[in-house]
């Protein structure tokens, strides 16, 4: 049946292109409220993922130097441990301050995406707080 979308689960969305993983022994990646470490080397396709973390998209708390990426690693860590959330969140709070203060050096269009993100942050909407911190940080300049 080439050609047809499949059937359309959720509402009447049609199917979306699945997203290939390919993780190496050791590897990580989070999925729906599960984190997922490979043993051995494996790949897999992922449809219709609420909450994908690929390995590329996960910070380790020492890769994590700037801060914006500290925040990220708190947002992510709330994702990933739904458990400690809040405290997660409090730490994101206080991260979000410093980067917020007068002495930072995040200019007013920084500050007003950093606005949005403690909003979704706030929200619940994790995912797509990684997603627009994520967009920061590739846009900081390199250090």
């Amino acid at each position: 049946m080439s050609g047809h979308p499949g059937p359309t689960p959720r509402g009447g969305k049609a199917e979306t292109t699945p997203t290939r993983i390919v993780l190496k022994k050791g590897g990580t990646f989070f999925l729906n409220g599960a984190l997922i470490r490979a043993h051995d080397a494996f790949g897999a396709e992922v449809h219709l993922a609420e909450a994908l973390l690929l390995p590329s998209q996960i910070l380790s708390a020492e890769t994590a130097r700037t801060p914006l990426q500290r925040l990220y690693y708190c947002v992510q860590q709330a994702l990933i441990e739904p458990e400690a959330a809040e405290a997660w969140r409090a730490e994101f709070s206080a991260g979000l301050s410093s980067v917020r203060g007068p002495h930072s050096a995040a200019g007013p269009v920084q500050r007003d995406g950093l606005e949005r993100v403690a909003a979704l942050v706030e929200a619940g909407r994790l995912i797509e707080a990684l997603s627009a911190l994520r967009r920061a940080i590739k846009a900081e300049p390199a250090t």
